[in-house]
């Protein structure tokens, strides 16, 4: 019976500057050296991601006995891993190697091999909870309306890796753009109406963790089985601007204004179709009037590493 931990590096050959699969083999030979009291040792191997369905090419390799995926790269490539490993219950670590890394945040998970090798060492596996936005799988939070629209306007116009400064035009163009015709907007949560027609932010929140440390539902935990919901109205773009600022001071539930709920499910109507957006990434397909999200309890398998004295 085989006895030593087998770990699974998983990278996107054709992501940033094109060294990930380097990136890749030198964390496999910092853990190749580790090993444990009870004298397992580890093995570690490389994997390069596909575009083909993960059942084909994921799945497999786990299901032959992995028993730790190490993703290396930011929160989309995080999300392309979670179904493969929710499928054949592998722990996930996340190496985080993207612009926000939203996941790695929200367990304290770093890009630091001495933090990988105390979570595979000290760490626990905890289950928490992922959802479904029509049917695509989501780890953090999803929404409609002008976050979504930056997102399509930064894919539109994007050449080679993204920064923080990328998004800069993108959130000008689509400002500008909102404050003339701002979507209006319906939201349901477990079937009971939050808000019906009425323009502003709305965010469905699995984890607190948002672009640039904003986080609009610092309340949201990943391990309650409920979705968050937070709708901000607002008309213009100083209606837009007073909700960031209080997003940085944490004050947009201290006074009235803003609409929240929680439950396991959440159903948006819009006055016109509009784009959504999953974790940072637009949706494919085309733009859509309804959407509807429903919550999986501790349906994924993480391995946080032990925390910080």
């Amino acid at each position: 019976v085989r006895s030593d931990m087998r770990v699974l590096i998983l990278y996107n050959p054709i992501s940033g500057t094109g060294d990930s699969k380097v990136r890749a083999a030198e964390l496999a030979g910092r853990l190749d050296d580790v090993a444990f009291p009870d004298g397992r040792k580890l093995e570690a191997t490389t994997l390069p991601t596909r575009l083909e369905p993960t059942e084909s090419w994921l799945d497999p390799v786990l299901l032959a006995g992995i028993d730790l995926l190490v993703v290396v790269g930011g929160d989309g490539a995080m999300r392309l891993a979670a179904d493969a490993a929710i499928r054949c219950r592998t722990p996930v670590y996340h190496f985080p190697g993207g612009t926000e890394n939203l996941f790695a945040r929200e367990y304290g998970m770093r890009a630091e091999v001495d933090c990988l090798r105390a979570a595979i060492a000290q760490g626990v596996p905890v289950d928490v909870d992922v959802f479904r936005l029509d049917g695509s799988l989501g780890l953090i939070c999803a929404s409609v309306g002008l976050d979504a629209e930056i997102i399509r306007d930064l894919d539109a116009h994007r050449s080679g890796s993204i920064t923080h400064l990328s998004y800069l035009a993108p959130i000008v163009r689509q400002a500008l753009r909102w404050r003339r015709d701002p979507p209006r907007l319906g939201v349901a949560v477990d079937g009971v109406p939050l808000i019906e027609e009425s323009p502003g932010l709305m965010l469905v929140a699995n984890s607190p963790q948002y672009a640039l440390r904003l986080d609009p539902i610092h309340h949201a935990n990943p391990s309650d089985g409920l979705l968050d919901v937070g709708h901000f109205p607002a008309q213009g773009l100083l209606g837009l601007l007073h909700w960031v600022l209080r997003f940085r001071r944490r004050s947009q539930f201290r006074t009235g204004g803003a609409r929240v709920a929680a439950g396991s499910s959440v159903t948006i109507e819009a006055d016109r179709p509009v784009h959504a957006q999953l974790d940072g990434d637009l949706l494919p397909g085309a733009p859509r009037s309804s959407y509807r999200l429903q919550i999986e309890p501790s349906a994924f398998q993480v391995l946080p590493p032990p925390v910080r004295e």
